[in-house]
């Protein structure tokens, strides 16, 4: 919402909902940051669309669940922080020679 106000006052895209009823502001604002949206894509740069698209999918629910291919190692990688497993980012980087 923050966001939504910032980039409304910046740009001066989409004018405050008028005050109303709780759920006519709650759709209004709904409308407001979806408008805001539309309007900051289409200012952007072309370049950098594809970036906003692979952004905007993160935030989509996946298609089928994670196999237990995919998620065997992601629950590795929390029992090793549960058992305090880890390094540094430092130890790491000495040890690769990053």
């Amino acid at each position: 919402m923050l966001v939504a106000v910032a980039y409304n006052a910046r740009f001066n895209l989409v004018p405050a909902p008028p005050e109303s009823s709780d759920s006519a502001m709650i759709e209004a604002n709904q409308m407001t940051a979806r408008q805001n949206v539309h309007q900051l894509v289409d200012i952007l740069p072309e370049g950098s669309l594809d970036d906003v698209i692979d952004y905007l999918a993160s935030f989509s629910e996946p298609d089928e669940p994670l196999s237990p291919e995919v998620l065997a190692p992601v629950e590795e990688g929390r029992e090793d922080l549960r058992n305090r497993r880890t390094v540094t980012l430092e130890e790491f980087a000495r040890k690769h020679r990053l």
